[in-house]
């Protein structure tokens, strides 16, 4: 071990090398001065210059000679202590399934329970998907798994993952990504279905022509199932799907939207995991909305989804003219508002799984003031009563003129007679139908004198 060292001690520098157990020591008087006595013109010296003692096998050093020696010394002392050793990591052999979408290893030395992340290559890792591996086996399973962008995946300890850990690429070529589709965007409505769309690579072929599949999210490509009704833009490219039917479509999917073009033109595939639940655009609810008296409103509710079973509501009441709404959040499906008087309603819905509210409803009006209720009936009543007599007046006016009663009300025809030849006028006679005779028996008695005959009536 070698050691340097410099000072300066009552106006004399000092210089001193150590090189093992032996030190040698330089002393130059003055501060780096001559040490040559000085003396006056016509003088002599008083005495004989003092020199700094010195070891005669060692020469005393220049300025050079020091820099030099602590330089070497410097890099002597760096290279003696090489810090920590890294820590070798307890995962190797790394193996991804992407049908089970299973990523397993080999542990080298027992550990706490390890966390794998998966990131897009380019993205952030701080963006990373972390799950943690199942209890007393090696291996993490993942929800979703990309088969068109190059993705990492890495197993580390959960205390520090960037140390101790084990790396892996899928797929290992990621293409031109530029020359693929865009990543596609999806959004579910109830009344129109699941709508995708996406766009054109800035690389993309001229005479491109995309196709979109969706699968489950935890099954293969072997199950991609093709759109069936695309969105054709001007040119004929495909930038868009139509799902009508999404009772099929279950609650997480990939969706893969692939390229082709002439010329044996590479278009690489793109794909996005999503969530239907976060991307379900619920409709407003149908509000009914009933006085109870005056007492009283029963406001009842219904909203239609697909894959939400869980709400928040918000209602916003306005009573008698008022300039601020009431806010009022619940879970329920119904609300009672007590004194409502004069009252409009409106409520919209926001699923438990999202973050922002949708839409409102239409606005129901109430009037459930007693006072108003009855003089709304009144001028109803004297409204109609009004109408009828109106109607009344008028008719008996119009019947007064002859002609035109006849053409509201014309005359019976008569029967028609086919017994009596066309052109011919019979006059008509009016008889009355009498019981009918009853006929009498006759019997002939014959005497001696002249016939006589006896009717008897039996």
């Amino acid at each position: 071990m070698a050691a340097v060292g410099v000072g300066v001690a009552s106006g004399n520098f000092l210089f001193a090398l150590c090189v093992g157990g032996a030190c040698h020591l330089w002393k130059r008087p003055g501060g780096g001065r001559s040490d040559r006595g000085t003396r006056k013109s016509g003088t002599r010296a008083r005495g004989p210059v003092s020199r700094p003692p010195m070891s005669s096998c060692v020469p005393p050093p220049t300025m050079a000679t020091v820099l030099w020696l602590l330089l070497a010394l410097t890099g002597s002392l760096m290279s003696s202590d090489p810090g920590p050793a890294p820590l070798a990591t307890p995962f190797r052999n790394l193996h991804l399934d992407p049908e089970r979408l299973l990523l397993s290893w080999e542990q080298v030395t027992p550990t706490p329970q390890p966390a794998c992340r998966k990131w897009r290559r380019g993205d952030r890792e701080e963006a990373a998907t972390v799950v943690f591996a199942e209890v007393g086996r090696p291996r993490c399973s993942f929800r979703s798994l990309s088969h068109c962008h190059m993705t990492e995946f890495s197993v580390s300890l959960p205390s520090n993952h960037s140390v101790a850990r084990a790396t892996l690429l899928f797929p290992e070529a990621d293409g031109d990504r530029a020359a693929a589709a865009t990543p596609p965007r999806c959004q579910v409505d109830l009344a129109t279905g699941m709508t995708c769309r996406w766009g054109p690579g800035p690389r993309a072929p001229r005479d491109v022509q995309y196709r979109m599949f969706w699968r489950d999210a935890a099954q293969g490509r072997n199950r991609d199932r093709e759109c069936p009704r695309y969105d054709v833009m001007e040119g004929g490219t495909r930038l868009g799907c139509v799902l009508e039917n999404v009772t099929v479509l279950p609650s997480y999917i990939t969706v893969t939207v692939t390229g082709s073009a002439g010329g044996g033109t590479e278009v690489p595939c793109s794909d996005s995991s999503v969530d239907l639940q976060l991307v379900e655009v619920v409709a407003p609810p149908n509000v009914s909305a009933t006085c109870n008296g005056s007492v009283s409103a029963f406001v009842h509710w219904e909203v239609q989804s697909v894959f939400h079973r869980n709400f928040e509501f918000q209602l916003e009441m306005r009573r008698n003219s008022q300039l601020e709404p009431e806010i009022e959040t619940t879970e329920e499906r119904h609300f009672w508002v007590v004194n409502p008087g004069t009252l409009s309603v409106r409520v919209r819905a926001r699923p438990v799984a999202a973050e922002e509210f949708g839409m409102w409803s239409d606005v129901q009006h109430l009037d459930c003031d007693p006072r108003r209720n009855g003089l709304t009936r009144m001028v109803v009543s004297l409204a109609a009563v009004g109408a009828g007599l109106t109607g009344l007046g008028a008719t008996l006016l119009l019947c007064r003129r002859r002609g035109l009663s006849r053409k509201l009300f014309p005359p019976i025809p008569h029967v028609k007679d086919p017994t009596v030849a066309e052109g011919e006028v019979v006059d008509s006679v009016t008889w009355w139908a009498r019981p009918e005779e009853e006929e009498c028996e006759v019997t002939s008695v014959t005497e001696a004198g002249p016939r006589l005959s006896i009717i008897s009536r039996s």
